[in-house]
């Protein structure tokens, strides 16, 4: 049997002098077997990090701290499970897999052949499928034989094979497209992409145009092995002069249509203080962005980081901007004031600056990340994509500008090189490098 519902943990955060807000309660599922279930209180008192005696978390705990973010916590154990049995999970199971009613018109069809698209265990059993294939028809790829080194990558059912031997490629291409009736897994040509030319028995696979593979959102240069975000599908264009109404005509009107389908992806809160959710949706707007992979200049150079960085604050500057206006709408002109755009630009800046930090003190900054961009560049960058965005409208804006013109020349490039490569990072349309 599977326990599943673990007890209840509650978590009550003590008011700080700095913030008066009310203690949180928070709640915690867990699943385990049976024979391996372990209360609340043995699980906070056995972590290596904790020591802490049971119904109490201590704040100098580096666990408590990183659960609770730093402020003291009581844990209670509510005593409520829910029990279920292997048969019962089983049989969930096939019912979920095997009577999916698909309705198409006014008719109902029952799918029989594949799993549910979408479904919360799609992705669970195509790792059990395409793992046991590769272990018994893409073992080859970690033979110690192999002339050059491969690096097979795999997101639910999207391949990735980057090696320099050609004849590694070839072969891991004949195995995918001849497919596998036991496995039931195939393959279409058409949707295979290469950066070189190759057929297979007779069938000729797409070649890469240019230097950029798209893979699950990220664009591969085949050549550096950089990687950046692709925006292709949020295509915004931002003009590289400073002032407000350059570019042509086709320009603008691309970046209005950009605006409105920005306007149409955002969900405002109404009901939360506009002032915190105004900061907290720019945050994550910018967090979303600003991956680590896209970061490292260890893996991709330096012009490369500083382009995606701006183009990172590009497009939250301008989901922040859609969403102030939307705000206003909504909200007294006293909860929309310079002021909240002012603290909400300067908290999304020194988020970035921390972002670009390689002490192992940094919070979420995994080992053997490097970053060579400055927090001062960081900044610059930043006022620049969000002056770039607002200077669109510099009346509506000016209180603002005033103060982002103050910020880039207190963050000021400080050689003539520097100034070269900053430059270089912000200048062309933000989808393109």
């Amino acid at each position: 049997m599977i326990t599943s519902g673990p007890p209840r943990e509650q978590v009550k955060q003590q008011p700080r002098e700095s913030n008066k807000s009310k203690p949180t309660r928070r709640f915690v599922w867990r699943a385990a077997a049976s024979d391996d279930f372990q209360p609340v209180f043995d699980a906070v008192s056995s972590s290596p990090s904790t020591t802490t005696t049971p119904g109490q978390c201590s704040s100098s705990s580096s666990n408590c701290k990183s659960r609770c973010g730093g402020a003291p916590a009581v844990y209670v154990d509510n005593g409520w499970h829910r029990t279920h049995t292997r048969d019962d999970l089983l049989a969930l199971l096939e019912k979920h897999i095997r009577n999916n009613l698909v309705k198409i018109g006014k008719k109902y069809y029952r799918q029989k052949r594949g799993i549910p698209q979408g479904s919360v265990v799609s992705n669970l059993l195509c790792d059990f499928f395409y793992g046991q294939h590769e272990e018994e028809r893409l073992g080859f790829l970690r033979e110690p034989q192999a002339s050059a080194p491969a690096l097979l990558m795999r997101y639910v059912d999207d391949y990735l094979l980057i090696s320099t031997d050609r004849r590694l490629a070839e072969r891991f291409l004949q195995v995918m497209l001849d497919g596998d009736e036991e496995f039931g897994i195939s393959v279409a040509p058409e949707k295979t992409l290469v950066n070189f030319d190759v057929n297979i028995a007779g069938r000729h696979i797409p070649r890469l145009e240019g230097r950029q593979l798209l893979f699950c959102g990220a664009l591969i240069d085949v050549k550096s092995l950089a990687l950046t975000r692709d925006r292709s599908a949020t295509s915004i264009i931002i003009d590289a002069g400073a002032g407000a109404g350059a570019g042509s005509r086709a320009d603008r009107t691309k970046g209005k249509n950009a605006a409105v389908s920005t306007h149409d992806s955002l969900t405002v809160n109404l009901t939360r203080p506009p002032g915190q959710e105004f900061t907290r949706k720019a945050l994550k707007a910018f967090q979303l962005q600003a991956q680590t992979m896209f970061l490292d200049t260890k893996h991709s150079s330096s012009a490369v980081v500083l382009a995606s960085l701006f183009r990172c604050f590009a497009e939250c500057a301008l989901k922040t901007r859609v969403y102030y206006q939307v705000m206003q709408r909504y909200s007294s002109a006293r909860s929309c004031s310079p002021g909240l755009l002012i603290s909400t630009i300067t908290a999304v800046l020194e988020y970035g600056a921390c972002r670009v930090r390689t002490a192992p003190a940094a919070s979420g900054v995994p080992a053997g990340f490097e970053c060579s961009v400055t927090p001062r560049q960081v900044r610059w960058l930043g006022a620049t994509a969000f002056r770039r965005v607002l200077s669109r409208r510099q009346s509506y804006y000016a209180p603002v500008l005033r103060w982002l013109d103050a910020l880039l020349r207190a963050c000021r490039p400080s050689t003539d090189r520097e100034h070269f490569r900053l430059r270089r990072a912000v200048a062309g349309p933000i989808n393109s490098l």
